[in-house]
């Protein structure tokens, strides 16, 4: 490339005259002076053995002249050589940039080869975790099923178990009502009968027997109507047992047993007493299954219960014990509660002594007829004139009697 831009150098001062070269234009008369000038300077430029020697003055004039022709090729050579330069020196920094360029790969490529073995670590890590989850979870699977079986060979023992029970239970009732019924075979014919509302004796023979079977497997039901006060009442079996025994039958009959929803019922015979704001009233025998106190709380009646036989769970209103009940109310009320009353003339003895004087009772039930026979625990059936004659026996007197379908309410006022 250098010979190709001294040959163009010197096509350019072929074309103009060396004198000329301070750029201003020579004289006619100087146009012969500077071709024997041309000529001494090519001469001057052959090797010194093929030419002879020269002047001193020529010498100086062929050395002038080469000065000019050097400063001539410098001007003529640098427009030339600056883009090759420029360009040289821009491969140089692109070189550079590129070195760094590498060195930034170079570096990006060992940030991902440690991030790539970072990774491939942690994943052998979490494989290496989740084959070990997995025999846990294969271990925890098996102890699980191990713990199903366990379980569900546990219920199944306590099923048989419950069964067994069952049929224990069945067999010590049954045997132990039928054992009573051998019993009342042998001695009842020739024993005499007590009404538990007018307290009349009668012997067995003359009385009007009325029969039925217990669906609680207590036997026969011999029940009796009284000449006097029209109450139905019996089995004798039944009211001949001692309290104790009583409250464990009826523990044994609640203990998987209870009776229907009857919150309507029991709400209308707390109407029936004509109740005001501000007074105190007891539902007796309101079992667990009413939601009859809460609902009369929430409307501003100051309601609380008792019931010894069925204590509802988680209650504070309600009372189990008789001893627990000092206050004297201004109402009483009850549904299917008089018909399980085994000496009705000491209940209502009982209530006269924690009502207030003027105080009033509602007894619901569908047992002011003979209705719903067929359990031993349904005692008395108040039917007849028998609710005025206990009432009369006991301090109180009937208010009020309504009836409609199988409702039959009855309102005592004590007196």
């Amino acid at each position: 490339m250098t010979k190709d831009l001294l040959s163009l150098a010197l096509l350019r001062a072929e074309r103009q005259d060396y004198d000329g070269i301070a750029s201003h234009t020579p004289d006619p008369s100087q146009v012969s002076d500077a071709a024997q000038a041309t000529t001494l300077t090519i001469d001057d430029l052959t090797p010194p053995k093929n030419r002879k020697a020269t002047q001193p003055s020529a010498r100086r004039e062929n050395l002038a002249r080469s000065r000019r022709v050097g400063r001539f090729l410098l001007r003529a050579l640098r427009p030339l050589a600056l883009p090759f330069l420029h360009r040289f020196q821009a491969r140089i920094h692109m070189a550079v940039s590129q070195t760094g360029m590498v060195d930034s790969v170079m570096r990006l490529e060992a940030s991902l080869a440690h991030l790539q073995e970072s990774i491939y670590s942690r994943l052998s890590d979490q494989a290496s975790s989740h084959v070990k989850s997995a025999s846990n979870i294969a271990d925890i699977r098996k102890t699980l099923e191990s713990d199903a079986k366990v379980t569900r060979d546990a219920i199944a023992r306590v099923a048989l178990l419950e069964e067994r029970q069952r049929l224990l239970r069945d067999v010590v009732v049954r045997g132990f009502w039928q054992t009573l019924d051998r019993l009342d075979d042998l001695t009842l014919a020739e024993r005499s009968l007590t009404c538990p509302v007018c307290d009349r004796s009668e012997p067995h023979d003359t009385l009007q027997t009325r029969t039925d079977h217990c669906a609680f497997g207590g036997g026969r039901l011999e029940r009796y109507l009284c000449p006097r006060c029209g109450c139905v009442f019996g089995p004798a079996k039944y009211l001949e047992l001692d309290q104790d025994l009583i409250d464990a039958d009826y523990a044994l009959l609640y203990s998987e047993y209870s009776e229907g929803d009857s919150t309507a019922e029991e709400i209308r015979a707390f109407h029936s007493l004509n109740p005001r704001p501000g007074g105190l009233y007891l539902n007796w025998g309101c079992g667990r299954w009413t939601r009859t106190i809460p609902i009369l709380r929430a409307q501003g009646y100051d309601v609380w219960g008792y019931d010894p036989s069925a204590p509802p769970v988680g209650s504070g209103f309600i009372a189990t014990r008789r001893d627990a009940i000092s206050a004297q109310f201004d109402g009483i009320f009850s549904n299917n509660v008089v018909e399980h009353m085994v000496r009705p003339v000491d209940e209502f003895r009982y209530f006269h002594s924690i009502l207030a004087p003027g105080g009033r009772m509602a007894h619901a039930s569908p047992c002011y007829h003979y209705r719903y026979s067929s359990t031993r625990f349904h005692v008395v059936f108040l039917t007849g004139n028998s609710p005025n004659v206990l009432a009369e026996r006991t301090g109180f007197r009937v208010m009020a009697r309504e009836e409609e379908g199988e409702f039959a309410n009855v309102v005592y006022e004590r007196e």
